[in-house]
């Protein structure tokens, strides 16, 4: 293969329409073309490789993705699960890389990788700072071709892969979507779910897998992606130069049509859960059919916030006490799906209805142009916010380009705008046949509150916890763009135009450290809020969030500071919760809210509109008697949701026992049954009259409005907000630490390991030596830490691992926590080598190769967090909250850079207590050891 011109590119490129150069004796055939509009460039090289590359001059990251044309629909007989095992495969060595080598050089470049697996693609991503990219795509081409899949490691990564499978049979909801996919797609490629039937993955063979690969991994069927910080000539150029000599395959992708839906398919799982489910699923249309994106505008009609017409007629009724609606829209037909759980002392009968009153009136009588304009607003914001982040842009364009055309991200936008009551509705009626579909039900094992009512009590001897894996609820206004967390692909427009910025940092470096120096504006109005404003013209977004502190910690009774936040969304005494949705929806922004306060995010245009209905919220709650009970019911049933797995049983167990059933962090956000049922509406205003105070707020906005401007817009919508002292919080004291040893018995497919002790407060001395700390021992990037080498990379005892001492640090000191979960029978195993690396690093100094790779990843992860203005802005209370300063940033960089393999063993003398450990498996078959009774309610 002859090498690639590139002023031949660079002449193309200049063209918005395919242009083929004349072929000469230096020079090989390209065809490129830019879309001007986007600034989004493509360029197709004669093997088939596709290359997409969107530069984004300010951006301090760069996001590499590569998107190969195969998935589980490309799976054949027995072969179920074989892509996603691929997947695991392409981190495990080549010619080039041996094993471990790519996760090292990842982290030496203070990256971070990973993949996936859907049903129509594979896809690798890397995320860099914008001066060290280039590695990622030097990875990607040799690992095209020249993976070896050794044998050793193909067995050691099958236990790995099904550790994988069984948390997901672990899991309630994942369960009960994968059966009514397999009921919905009876034929083709979708009825087996991505990771695979048990079967076939203990089955197949490294020939199989080899041949599959070979097969599959080809020029021809990949797209790269490259967007954020980068050079576009060089890009290109890079790509031709490794990519280009690597031959066409010669495989065409299967074609499967999937027979006609011929009527209703019904499905009850009687399962190991807290809460009743209910899914109901429709066959829609594929991605590139020219209606499918009008699902988008009728689900965002249905659900996604309180101006929806489930959240009128099923949530807001006390029917349920949740309901969505989303478009899983594939390359082949896809879906149409509509989730729901029932308010307690409700029915799954009586919420299948309601859903289908719902739908069957929308069916008959249409969608309202008040409507479609709502939805539009939302949907098109949303795009433009997507500009922040270079892996929402790239994930989106490479999952458009291997599903058909990644031009449909331009022309998305231009057909929504189109949307009309008419359209939508004749989308919608190619989608939804109440005749023809899939309804699934789960009905709890051992129900509590009716036989499929919804919430239930805590079971004896849990309490659920703060950090259990189904984190807490979050109230939201408006609904974002994304799909749904099943969906395979995502849409969005791409950033608008391809120029720079004026004045703009010209190199990597001059890029990165511009994210890096925080200046904002710090001024303490007269009432006390505390007001930081960051001018950032990276994209015409307003980022506001106002959080009040330590009301979780200084809760009256377990779960009203939760309460308290949530009710903040149902409306103010001078709106109702539709109509605030409706403001802010109006403008296409979004709302957020909890018990540490409440975020916005709009284009910048409407900057006051978003601050005066943050400060309406917060200042003038209504908490009328209808909503605290209906908020009620949501809060219980989360609490009973929070338990549906054996992982989230143990992480309340281990709070517990570290931090005490009195202490706020011994329990859950959500609080117990019998505490939250008690709670009195007298309760909640004066919670809030307490915390919800200006000396008690600190609010952070970063957007590319003038400093000056925003702060004027502030002052007048908060400027005569009153309110009390800034509160003092006394919390129960935490117990000695003591070693302890707790196993509970569960009915599950996995073991869930737990070890650790009280950990560090965030302003601890010793904090910045404990994150290089934790990157060697249990937090480095891919699989460079000790123990995710030792657990999973070389035994491969679990699917998750890891271990920390500064991740949940803060105010009140955090924990110590390492977590592994297991196959049954392995636990012994796993638990022995947890302990070993952990006592390791009280005795084994880090390398200077884990010594560079920790400082290297901690770098990277500074500047991917000054990526978006939502994330500078949290980031900027996180200075505020905890004293750091807003040269922190800068700061940090250079303590990490002096921080000596010997300071990490003194770090870890001085804060890890091996006499102190508490231990807990949760695992069935296990005899109850150590357990504390219930909780006093």
């Amino acid at each position: 293969m002859k090498s690639l011109s590139l002023a031949v590119v660079a002449l193309v490129l200049g063209s918005s329409s395919l242009c083929r150069p004349a072929r000469g004796d230096d020079v090989t055939e390209v065809r490129s073309v830019m879309d001007k509009a986007s600034g989004i460039s493509e360029t197709d090289f004669p093997n088939g490789l596709k290359l997409l590359v969107k530069p984004q001059p300010e951006n301090p990251v760069v996001t590499c993705m590569i998107w190969y044309a195969v998935g589980s629909r490309d799976e054949g007989v027995a072969e179920t699960g074989l892509s996603h095992y691929l997947e695991h495969m392409q981190f495990k060595g080549s010619d080039k890389y041996p094993k471990g080598a790519i996760d090292k050089v990842t982290q030496m470049n203070g990256g971070s990788n990973n993949a996936s697996t859907r049903n129509d693609a594979t896809e690798y991503h890397f995320t860099f700072p914008a001066d060290t990219w280039e590695v990622a795509l030097e990875i990607e081409a040799n690992r095209m071709r020249n993976s070896n899949c050794q044998q050793a490691e193909f067995d050691a990564e099958k236990k790995v892969v099904l550790n994988e499978l069984w948390m997901g049979l672990d899991d309630p909801s994942d369960v009960l979507y994968t059966q009514a996919m397999s009921a919905l797609f009876v034929a083709g490629r979708y009825h087996a779910p991505v990771i695979g039937w048990q079967e076939d993955v203990e089955s197949t063979t490294r020939e199989r897998m080899m041949a599959y690969y070979l097969k599959h991994y080809t020029p021809d069927r990949a797209t790269i992606v490259v967007v954020g910080g980068c050079d576009r000539m060089r890009t290109i150029e890079k790509v031709g130069a490794l990519f280009g000599a690597i031959p066409r395959g010669t495989t065409k992708r299967y074609e499967l049509k999937e027979p006609k839906t011929l009527g209703e398919t019904r499905l009850t799982l009687t399962q190991n859960t807290q809460v009743p489910r209910l899914l109901m699923a429709f066959r829609s249309m594929p991605t590139l059919d020219p209606v499918e994106p009008f699902l988008d505008v009728f689900s965002s009609i249905l659900a996604g916030d309180k101006t929806s017409r489930f959240e009128k007629a099923i949530v807001d009724t006390g029917i349920a006490v949740s309901a969505e609606a989303f478009s899983d829209t594939r390359r082949d037909d896809g879906c149409f799906v509509v989730q729901a759980q029932p308010a307690e002392g409700k029915t799954l009968e009586e919420v299948e209805a309601a859903i289908r009153a719902v739908l069957k009136e929308v069916l008959e009588k249409g969608v309202t142009a008040e409507e479609i304009a709502l939805a539009r607003t939302k949907i098109l914001a949303d795009r433009v916010f997507g500009r922040e982040s270079s892996m929402t842009l790239a994930s989106r364009l490479g999952a458009a380009a291997v599903l058909g055309d990644w031009r449909y991200q331009v022309r998305y936008a231009d057909v929504i705008e189109g949307a009309t009551p008419e359209k939508v509705l004749a989308a919608a009626k190619r989608a939804i046949d109440l005749d023809r579909l899939v309804v699934a039900r789960s009905i709890p094992k051992a129900p509590s509150g009716g036989a499929t009512g919804g919430g239930g009590a805590t079971p004896e001897g849990v309490t659920p916890a703060e950090g259990a894996v189904n984190a807490p609820k979050r109230s939201s206004l408006a609904a974002s763009g994304d799909k749904g967390a099943r969906s395979a692909h995502y849409r969005e427009d791409p950033a608008a135009g391809a120029g720079a910025v004026a004045g703009a940092p010209s190199t990597p470096s001059e890029i990165i450290a511009k994210a890096l120096t925080l200046e904002p504006t710090r001024t303490v109005l007269a009432n006390g809020l505390t007001l930081l404003v960051l001018e950032r013209k990276t994209a015409p977004v307003f980022a506001a969030s106002l959080q009040v502190s330590d009301g979780r910690l200084g809760e009256e009774v377990a779960g009203l500071d939760e309460l308290t936040g949530s009710l903040l969304e149902e409306g103010t005494t001078v709106r109702s919760g539709a109509d605030l949705a409706a403001a802010i929806g109006a403008v296409g922004g979004t709302l957020s809210f909890s018990g540490d306060g409440v975020s916005a995010k709009t284009l910048s245009k409407d900057a006051a509109l978003a601050l005066d209905l943050m400060a309406e919220a917060i200042r003038k709650p209504a908490f009328a008697a209808d909503a605290v009970e209906r908020v009620r019911g949501q809060q219980l049933s989360s609490i009973a949701e929070e338990l549906d797995t054996p992982r989230a049983v143990g992480q309340a167990l281990f709070n517990r026992a570290i931090y005490g059933a009195e202490h706020p962090l011994g329990r859950s956000v959500h609080g117990v049954p019998e505490t939250v049922k008690a709670v009195t509406r007298e309760q909640i205003l004066s919670h809030h009259a307490k915390f919800f105070v200006p000396k008690n707020a600190t609010l952070a906005i970063v957007s590319d409005r003038p400093a000056a401007d925003v702060a004027a817009l502030v002052a007048k919508a908060f400027g005569d907000w009153t309110g009390g002292e800034k509160p003092v919080v006394t919390t129960p004291a935490i117990p000695e630490p003591a070693a302890r040893v707790m196993r509970k018995s569960v009915e599950a497919e996995q073991a869930n390991i737990f070890v650790g002790h009280l950990g560090i407060e965030r302003k601890d001395p010793d904090f910045t030596a404990l994150e290089v700390f934790d990157n060697v021992f249990g937090v480095g990037a891919g699989f460079t830490s000790r123990l995710a080498m030792n657990v999973r990379d070389q035994k491969g005892l679990a699917y998750t691992v890891f271990g920390s001492i500064t991740g949940n640090a803060g105010i009140r000191p955090g924990t110590l926590r390492l977590f592994a979960g297991t196959k049954p029978k392995d636990w012994p195993v796993a638990l022995k080598e947890m302990h070993f690396e952990l006592e390791g690093m009280l005795t084994r100094p880090p390398t200077p190769e884990e010594l560079a790779g920790a400082k290297a990843a901690l770098r990277g992860d500074m500047v991917t967090g000054c990526e978006g203005s939502a994330e500078v802005a949290k980031l900027l209370l996180r200075l505020e909250r905890f004293g750091l300063g807003f040269d922190y940033p800068k700061r940090h960089l250079d303590e990490i850079a002096k921080i000596t393999a010997e300071d990490v063993v003194r770090v870890a003398k001085a804060h890890v207590r091996p006499d102190r450990l508490v231990e807990l498996v949760v695992a069935p078959g296990v005899e109850a050891e150590g357990l504390d009774p219930a909780p006093a309610k």
